[in-house]
């Protein structure tokens, strides 16, 4: 079936299929690596679980797996390629037909907010983009998590086009961000904020060994060996309550090797708040990063 007219003839009247399905077609790395198999499905699971979880707190990570589940069996029952059909025109497709759906969601989030949080959000809203429309539009600055349950930003692991790993929570305005944005604003404002208090800025002394923004960071791989179709188990570095569990494999040993040299070898911990080691061996940085949907929980 074409991808449009099976959106076309999907029943969007369920806001968690509406963000689930643009998150289908707003995939944040490159279409080159997903092709080279850098960026896999679990990948792309672990990324969508992220977004939708945030969206919709109250639901419970195996309602999530059995609402993917369904929605890749229907996808593939169709005969639909999503990481390739599925793209910024069928973006604009979902929110041509749930746009109302979308706007009521992002407006009761809104209701909800204190003062503070909505001047955050007014804030944040004032100073994004003019045209979300021709590109992923990359969303640097703090907070990134909270504007996505509101339903204003997705995130996901942004691979280059050579396979390079550029960012771990990569932040992106979906398309319909500029479109909603004035009419957010105003949303905001009928509220009748009261006026904000600025807070004192306490200066931070960061010590010799934080880490320079110019530094790259790599990811950690993780080389896995063990026996197929055993137990599944629990894993992780416990300095940084990281838990990682590889389904049905029970992990004889395991080795962490960095994702420059590719030496197995000794980390330092670099920054235990952000999570980030130096390898040993060649100095560089690296940070945990997960292809199992159940890692950093």
């Amino acid at each position: 079936m074409d991808v449009k007219d099976f959106l076309y003839n999907e029943d969007l009247t369920d806001i968690r299929k509406v963000f689930l399905y643009y998150n289908f077609s707003h995939v944040s790395t490159t279409l080159t690596s997903i092709r080279d198999n850098n960026y896999k499905l679990n990948d792309f699971k672990f990324d969508c679980k992220q977004n939708f979880l945030l969206k919709f707190p109250e639901i419970k990570d195996s309602e999530f797996d059995e609402f993917w589940k369904n929605t890749i069996n229907k996808f593939e029952r169709f005969k639909i390629n999503f990481f390739e059909e599925m793209g910024f025109n069928e973006a604009d497709i979902i929110y041509k037909v749930a746009k109302n759906l979308v706007y009521n969601f992002v407006t009761e989030k809104i209701k909800t907010l204190d003062t503070k949080k909505s001047h955050k959000l007014k804030e944040f809203l004032k100073n994004g983009p003019d045209n979300t429309l021709d590109y992923n539009v990359e969303y640097k600055d703090a907070d990134g998590d909270f504007f996505i349950s509101i339903g204003l930003l997705y995130k996901g692991a942004y691979y280059k086009s050579n396979g390079e790993l550029k960012n771990t929570e990569y932040y992106y305005y979906p398309r319909y961000f500029s479109k909603i944005r004035d009419n957010m604003i105003k949303e905001i404002e009928s509220k009748g904020l009261e006026p904000e208090k600025k807070e004192k800025k306490r200066i931070k002394k960061k010590s010799k060994d934080h880490l320079e923004t110019k530094e790259e960071i790599y990811k950690l791989k993780l080389i896995l060996k063990g026996k197929k179709d055993k137990k599944k188990i629990k894993l992780g570095i416990t300095q940084f309550n990281i838990g990682a569990e590889f389904g049905g494999q029970e992990q004889e040993s395991l080795e962490i090797s960095c994702g420059n040299c590719g030496k197995s070898d000794k980390f330092i911990i670099q920054d235990q708040e952000d999570k980030i080691l130096r390898c040993k061996k060649c100095g560089k940085l690296n940070k945990p990063f997960g292809k199992d949907n159940y890692y950093f929980e």
